[in-house]
């Protein structure tokens, strides 16, 4: 059974937005790979905004602030409804895991609110991002991350909410334990029985 995000919470926009330019969402560590993510925005030519909070002031100090200019930029911290706003203002979210993470509810946040995805191919997130919501690029591999970004901007933004809604909202996962709670029960019933 996946996580459930609040799909009420990461929800589209209803009325048109201009749209230009990546996001990268998360905490600043070299896990999450930010500095991946800015050396793909550069090669595809796309503006980046960075938002999170900065868990690692000597990483900051040394891969991301000497990278900030008017193509890249940090945002800071932003709430939930902040980071919705600038979901509908961007045309794809970055995902650059370094480590194989168990989930990526930054990915599923971002497509419940409609933006497709572009991310490494490491740890939970092919199981979140298949190729009707986003882009996948081998790990580490800013190439191959700044072409998926060109993809993935392009792909349905409503094509990526029905997704995350079937899959990873709260009520999926809801539904999903009760079924496993019920496969339990019966089984358990069935060997108290001798079945």
């Amino acid at each position: 059974v996946t996580n459930g995000i609040d799909s009420q919470t990461w929800r589209p926009r209803s009325t048109p937005v201009t749209r230009c330019g990546a996001i990268w969402t998360g905490r600043i560590v070299p896990e999450k790979g930010p500095h991946l993510a800015i050396g793909a925005a550069r090669r595809a030519r796309m503006p980046l905004q960075i938002a999170g909070p900065c868990h690692d002031t000597d990483y900051f100090r040394a891969h991301i602030r000497p990278e900030l200019d008017d193509m890249v930029r940090y945002v800071g911290h932003l709430t939930a409804a902040e980071l919705v706003k600038e979901y509908h203002r961007s045309v794809v979210g970055v995902v650059t895991p370094r480590w194989n993470e168990p989930f990526g509810l930054v990915a599923a946040e971002m497509l419940a609110a409609g933006l497709p995805v572009a991310g490494f191919d490491r740890g939970a997130l092919a199981s979140i991002v298949d190729p009707t919501v986003g882009r996948l690029a081998p790990p580490d591999n800013v190439p191959a991350l700044s072409e998926a970004m060109s993809l993935a901007a392009g792909i349905d933004r409503a094509t990526c909410r029905r997704h995350v809604i079937e899959h990873f909202s709260i009520v999926s996962m809801t539904t999903a334990y009760l079924r496993r709670y019920e496969q339990l029960i019966l089984s358990t019933t069935a060997a108290a029985a001798g079945i």
